[in-house]
This record gives C-alpha cells, sequence and structure tokens, in this order.
C-alpha cells in the first residue's frame, strides 16, 4: 500500500490539475493524499487533510453508518459521485 501513496506523491503535480476532487485514505480511514480541488471544495489545507481521519474532516451522519469509504475497502469498488449528508 505504501507504494501507492509513494506513486501518488510522485504524481502530485497531475493529480492538482485534475477538477475533480481526489482524497485517498487508507486502511485506518487516514487521509494519505488530497488534491487542490478537494482542499478548494472541503475548505481545507492540504497540511490539515494529511494524516487526519476522514471523519474528522468530511463531518457527515454518513461516517457513522453508512461510510462510502469503508464501503468501498470492503468492495474493491471506487466511489463516485458520493453525496454526503
Amino acid at each position: 500500500m505504501s507504494e501507492l501513496f509513494n506513486h501518488l506523491e510522485g504524481q502530485k503535480d497531475l493529480l492538482n490539475e485534475i477538477s475533480d476532487g481526489i482524497v485517498v485514505i487508507d486502511m485506518e480511514r487516514q487521509i494519505r493524499f488530497v488534491n487542490r480541488r478537494a482542499q478548494e471544495m472541503l475548505g481545507y489545507s492540504e497540511s490539515e487533510f494529511i494524516g487526519s481521519r476522514c471523519k474528522s474532516i468530511m463531518q457527515s451522519m454518513d461516517c457513522e453508518n453508512n461510510c462510502p469509504y469503508a464501503r468501498s475497502m470492503e468492495t474493491q469498488e471506487d466511489v463516485h459521485d458520493y453525496e454526503m449528508h
């Protein structure tokens, strides 16, 4: 898994040019990578994101009962176009 995070870090410039927000979390639900667009969308700096648990940033009711990220880790399916409640 650390190889993936190292690879993402190496592609940081490219990922920051993407118009979609990208947040990458590890199996403990800690944020390991966030692109510039996600920072703009959610109103946090990169330093506030990195190492934080996604629940502390997302602050959604879904975090407790219907976490799309936990479901994604279980099913190995990507999360697309998710609207938090």
